[in-house]
């Protein structure tokens, strides 16, 4: 689920459930976090830590925070620079 909040300037990504299903949505969604306009909030919301999506976007050059909110519940957050 991809949705846009506060006039676009928030930018959420929930892939909680295709990561349970064994879907790796990780280019896909690396391509949403391309896409944002300069100066979005980003949160990605998964299932379980999500290294590769984290290196990913690390190497793309985010700063990521990635908070357990619960045991089968992590959110990232950037901002796009």
């Amino acid at each position: 689920m991809i949705e846009e909040k506060d006039g676009g300037k928030r930018l959420v990504i929930d892939i909680g459930e295709r990561g349970k299903n064994g879907e790796d949505p990780r280019e896909e969604t690396l391509n949403h976090v391309r896409e944002a306009k300069p100066g979005t909030i980003i949160e990605i919301h998964a299932p379980h830590y999500p290294r590769p999506l984290v290196v990913g976007m690390e190497a793309m050059g985010y700063n990521v925070v990635v908070n357990e909110l619960d045991k089968e519940h992590f959110r990232l957050m950037t901002v796009k620079g």
